[in-house]
């Protein structure tokens, strides 16, 4: 007790030194507290704040965008293309919808491109402009079916981007993979075409795919219960194994029908659907008409052959004249009418050419057939009977337009793996304006033409996979020149 009292005052000195240090403490924590909770609750705000910011940039602005993208779409703008950002699965999204856009877009502008009217190079152009890349191949072409539907030929192509000229090749179509695309109205895809040309000898056009490098090809059918005309089929071929997945097929599945509705309103398919209709009724009509002209001739010949005054003389052979170009002209339309059948088969063409100078007979004594050759043979795929049939026109009509002194040369030779063949008359030149419509069916520049012949002539060249050319120009007169794909210089070779 006398320690505590003789101690009080330091005691007591010390516990407001306690009690002042106590309290200094507790408003420091307090302080310290309550600037903690200050700074967690800025922080958490700025980190809400950056959150909300990249959520909004992120995932909330970009769907906002592309839901208005879709409402672009929607409105018929196909050419919108959305700015690819934000999550991964907002990028995915975006992504997805790009492509939507993009091929939306390439079919509207393919079914307005078919919808006008245009050429069939002119659309396969455009498909191998705008398709290449989606689709990935590397040659596309229109093979287009014979009315008998025994041969096929490619009417137009495209490969490594660009055109690939002439192939005017004729293939079997019976019992083929074309005949087989036609006949079940889907995409036919062959992955494996190697070994399948391998294995099927008649799958001619298949091993010509084969030939230039390709290995993986889909058959798009544009079959006659549509609205195109003729069968035809579109083929896409790439070089890369297994290229076409089902991702592929299904687009081409969805697209088929879209294409071959509108493929019959091309130009070229329009036009041959239209000739085949007046090539219906013209038949008929010339068929109808035969017998009573034959009746009418030969009544004219019976007057003829009587002792008759001249003028009643001069016209019953006038008369007899007019019905027996009119039988010529029946029996022409008749021809270019009705469907050809074509027997194919290795033809070589210097020996047939000297067979046919060698047995044309005409009114005229001049001017003389020459043959020149450039080599001693020339085989090409052709029909012998349409061929003689071909240099029988086009033979009459040079000896018809040659003046007298000047002499008709046939030529024959070969380049690049085709066969010239061309007649050269040394008469008037034909005006420019009027070449394009010689081969059109009535049109002729002789006073007496029926129009058919050089339509029935162009007709045959191209049923036998070959192209007809007409030049004319001074000094050198007149030229038709027919080129066919170059066979092997043998007999042996079939045709395949």
């Amino acid at each position: 007790a006398e320690h505590i009292i003789a101690r009080h005052a330091g005691l007591d000195e010390a516990s407001r030194a306690l009690t002042t240090l106590l309290r200094e403490w507790t408003a420091a924590e307090y302080r310290s507290l309550t600037h903690g909770a200050l700074l967690t609750a800025l922080v958490a705000i700025v980190v809400v704040t950056l959150l909300l910011g990249v959520l909004h940039y992120r995932v909330l602005g970009p769907l906002r965008s592309t839901i208005g993208a879709f409402q672009r779409v929607a409105d018929g703008d196909f050419q919108h293309r959305q700015p690819v950002y934000g999550t991964a699965e907002i990028r995915d999204l975006t992504s997805s919808f790009n492509r939507l856009s993009t091929r939306l877009d390439l079919l509207y502008r393919l079914i307005d491109r078919l919808q006008g009217g245009n050429d069939l190079d002119e659309v396969i152009g455009f498909l191998n402009d705008e398709f290449r890349e989606l689709l990935g191949f590397d040659w596309i072409g229109v093979v287009l079916i014979d009315e008998t539907r025994s041969t096929a030929r490619v009417e137009t192509s495209r490969f490594n981007g660009g055109p690939q000229g002439p192939l005017r090749a004729l293939y079997r179509f019976e019992g083929t993979l074309l005949e087989a695309a036609l006949a079940n109205e889907t995409p036919l895809r062959i992955s494996d075409m190697e070994q399948t040309a391998h294995e099927h000898p008649r799958y001619e056009f298949l091993r010509y795919l084969t030939s230039i490098g390709l290995r993986d090809a889909v058959f798009l059918p544009l079959t006659a219960r549509t609205e195109t005309p003729i069968p035809a089929v579109v083929v896409f071929a790439t070089r890369a194994p297994g290229r076409y997945d089902a991702a592929h097929m299904r687009f081409l599945g969805n697209i088929a029908h879209l294409i071959a509705h509108s493929f019959g309103r091309t130009a070229r398919l329009a036009e041959q659907a239209r000739l085949a209709a007046v090539g219906s009724f013209a038949s008929g009509i010339a068929h109808e008409l035969r017998t009573p002209l034959t009746t009418v001739s030969m009544a004219l010949d019976y007057v003829a052959r009587q002792p008759l005054g001249e003028k009643v003389a001069k016209r019953s052979t006038l008369g007899l004249q007019e019905a027996d170009r009119m039988c010529r002209l029946l029996d022409e339309m008749l021809l270019y009418a009705k469907p050809l059948k074509l027997s194919l088969a290795p033809l070589e063409v210097v020996s047939a050419l000297r067979g046919h100078i060698g047995g044309y007979t005409t009114d005229r004594a001049t001017p003389p057939l020459l043959l020149d050759a450039e080599l001693g043979s020339a085989w090409i795929l052709a029909d012998a009977d349409r061929m003689r049939q071909i240099f029988e026109n086009l033979t009459t009509n040079a000896h018809d337009a040659a003046p007298a002194g000047t002499e008709i040369r046939w030529r024959v030779g070969a380049a690049h793996g085709c066969v010239y063949i061309s007649v050269r008359n040394a008469g008037e030149p034909i005006p420019e304006a009027l070449l394009a419509r010689l081969t059109q069916p009535f049109f002729s520049t002789k006073p007496n033409g029926t129009g058919l012949g050089l339509a029935i002539v162009s007709r045959l060249v191209e049923q036998q996979a070959a192209t007809l050319e007409i030049l004319s120009g001074a000094p050198t007169g007149t030229e038709v020149r027919l080129t066919f794909p170059q066979l092997a210089d043998s007999p042996a070779v079939q045709a395949v």
